[in-house]
């Protein structure tokens, strides 16, 4: 999650970031998450999250 991009919702943009040989890549994945809905301890999307379940997989 990239805290400092937000949509108008206060939204979170959700990012993939892929390492390989000491490279790293960064990717938007085009989903948005409620920050209230992230358990930091767990790292995953909690329930009131609509499609949970997509966005932990």
């Amino acid at each position: 999650m990239i805290k400092q991009k937000t949509n108008s919702k206060s939204n979170w943009h959700i990012r993939c970031r892929q390492t390989f040989a000491k490279k790293r890549k960064e990717c938007s994945t085009g989903l948005l998450m409620n920050p209230k809905n992230w358990n930091a301890k767990k790292q995953f999307v909690e329930s009131p999250e609509p499609d949970p379940e997509r966005i932990n997989t």
